[in-house]
């Protein structure tokens, strides 16, 4: 084999192959040809040899030159990455391998492999290039490099969000470049190719699918996905990828409809001839199952139900099947005579509360566990006597009020009888807010003094504060739930309004005002708005962990907040007052009532004057 002769590089002096000949003599080895020929890149801006060119004549390097295929998972058309198994994938998309990395040491997916004497190096470990961002000024990682210069991937998501008027065209635009007044313009009034603007609906925007903007490309991936097995869209299912794409941060929408589990999910109800609430049940379980059903009731495919309810009664038969077939015989009947039936009779009274489905829940897997406890200790369920049940329950409060119910239904059927659960009695609270620092919060939620904590936190943290109120009746008041009169504001915690001091009645004024105004806020049946919606799901109210989650970011404990406005109010109002206004029973009101050491004696005694 013969090697290419070597001279000396009239550019550098080393000698090395000649590449390049120079007209006046000489020549260029290959890494100075390569610098005599770097120009910027016409698509990113880079300075570098070009590897192509467009139509036009435009240099492109070699990153932008590489061609553009549809991924087979996400359907982006991109650079591919890999191919796995015949199938072209992104780089969102590719597994990248798991090694050892070059510089860590750890175990980890590798973020660049080795190459040019550098070491694998895992996504931690591995840095792009750090420069100043042109629109912060800040260093960071440099995302892109537009022709107003480098762009942190902060700035970048930013611009692509917020398009504005350019400065020379007038259109509404993502301002990508800088005319010679320092006015922000759009890529073509810069001389870019890169405009970011939606071929379908010519929205000015972040782009998923080349060309389309995310929210189309969520009308498009949906409708792929319930088109798979036919081709078309099923006429019933035809307002679903629109409702999509308007339900939401439509961003996370198109995140959601990459993962496995919804994508199967609209595939199989695309297959449906008809489509029912059991045949959503019949899917995979998961929040995505729950997320899908919502969505159909939306558009008016599945009617409106009790979800609380229907969805614990398919979580039970869920978790029955799970269980040893000699735990699920004697579990099953208890769950659908005692525990569920319980549910579905109050459900014909009120819609069940999400607090009343997980109690339930917790008392089904409270026996569950029971029986496994008796099995690794004696002979399952024969070995129950009331030393093995109490050597359970360990004088913990929560599992004795778990399994109370489970016991009693044993006693009721004659397997068990006479077995009881000890309940130790009710003691004061241990934990109490500080007087001045609870009179403090409640100032700064009416004043408003903190600019981080939105009103509908304001609003939740005062009604904890001023009336002890339970979260699991906030999250579900509506603006039915209000009315005024007089002047005065009322506001429904129970049967019996209570009425809203003044600078509390303006701030719910206003809440009760973004949630009219709010067509997310409305309920499915429309009877009214939900004061504290849920930030993910149309028609639906803010979950109570949610909710409790916010108020403890804003400083309120509302376990320990409650506990010192029920002693408050049960101290200055007889309990009987205090039970019909807040919602709680006669001998909840009166328990506080003896922890805040208030003798009722004489208000009962005139109430039953007056009878």
């Amino acid at each position: 084999m013969t090697t290419a002769s070597e001279h000396p590089c009239s550019e550098c002096g080393n000698r090395a192959p000649r590449v390049k000949r120079l007209p006046g003599g000489g020549g260029l080895c290959r890494p100075c040809y390569n610098v005599s020929r770097r120009v910027e890149c016409s698509h990113c801006g880079r300075v570098r040899p070009p590897s192509a060119r467009t139509e036009n004549g435009a240099p492109l390097c070699g990153h932008c030159a590489r061609p553009k295929r549809a991924c087979a998972r996400c359907g982006r058309v991109d650079h591919v990455t890999a191919i796995v198994d015949g199938e072209d994938l992104c780089q969102r998309c590719y597994p990248a391998p798991v090694r050892a990395c070059g510089h860590c040491g750890r175990e980890r997916r590798i973020a660049t492999r080795r190459q040019d004497g550098v070491a694998d190096l895992c996504h931690r470990c591995y840095r792009t290039t750090i420069a100043e961002c042109v629109i912060c000024q800040e260093e960071r990682a440099i995302h892109t490099t537009w022709p107003l210069g480098p762009v942190c991937g902060l700035c970048y998501r930013h611009e692509l969000r917020n398009p504005d008027d350019c400065g020379s065209c007038g259109q509404v635009k993502v301002l990508i470049g800088r005319n010679d007044l320092g006015e922000r313009i759009c890529g073509p009034c810069g001389g870019s190719e890169r405009d970011y603007l939606c071929g379908t609906c010519g929205a000015a925007g972040d782009q998923h699918f080349e060309n389309t903007c995310v929210p189309c490309s969520v009308i498009r991936a949906a409708g792929d996905l319930l088109a798979a097995a036919t081709g078309v869209i099923p006429a019933r299912l035809a307002g679903l990828p629109d409702a999509l794409a308007h339900r939401g941060r439509v961003d996370s929408t198109m995140r959601w409809l990459l993962k496995p589990t919804p994508r199967a999910l609209l595939q199989a109800i695309g297959t449906e001839e008809s489509i029912t609430h059991a045949s959503v049940d019949a899917c995979s379980p998961g929040q995505a199952r729950h997320h899908l059903r919502a969505l159909l009731v939306d558009v008016g495919v599945l009617p409106v139900r009790d979800e609380q309810t229907q969805r614990l009664e398919t979580w039970a038969e869920e978790y029955l099947t799970q269980l040893p077939p000699h735990h699920a015989a004697v579990i099953t009947p208890y769950a659908q005579w005692r525990v569920l039936r319980t549910v579905r009779r109050r459900a014909a009274r009120r819609r069940t509360s999400i607090g009343v489905a997980d109690s339930a829940r917790e008392r089904i897997r409270a026996a569950a566990r029971l029986l496994h406890y008796l099995e690794q200790d004696g002979d399952g369920l024969f070995s129950l006597t009331q030393d093995a049940l109490d050597r359970w329950t360990g004088g913990n409060a929560a599992r004795s009020a778990a399994i109370a119910q489970f016991i009693s239904w044993l006693s009721s059927t004659g397997l068990h009888p006479g077995l009881r659960v000890e309940r130790g009695k009710m003691v004061k609270p241990s934990e109490i807010s500080d007087a001045e620092e609870h009179h403090a919060l409640i100032r700064s939620f009416i004043a408003g003094s903190d600019d981080t904590v939105n009103l509908a936190t304001r609003v939740a943290a005062l009604l904890v504060l001023l009336y002890g109120a339970r979260i699991d009746r906030i999250h579900r008041l509506t603006t039915a739930d209000t009315s005024t009169g007089g002047g005065r504001t009322y506001l429904a915690l129970s049967a019996e309004p209570i009425e809203l001091p003044g600078p509390v009645a303006q701030l719910l004024a206003r809440l009760v005002g973004d949630a009219e105004r709010d067509s997310r806020a409305l309920r499915r049946d429309g009877e009214g708005s939900h004061l504290f919606v849920s930030p993910r799901r149309q028609h639906e109210p803010i979950h109570p962990t949610t909710l409790g989650r916010w108020m403890a970011r804003a400083g309120v404990s509302p376990r320990i907040a409650r506990n010192y406005a029920m002693l408050a109010l049960t101290s200055d109002l007889p309990a009987a007052v205090v039970a019909t206004q807040v919602g709680i029973t006669a001998q909840a009101a009166s328990r506080w009532a003896q922890f805040s050491q208030r003798d009722s004696a004489e208000y009962i005694a005139a109430r039953v004057g007056l009878l």
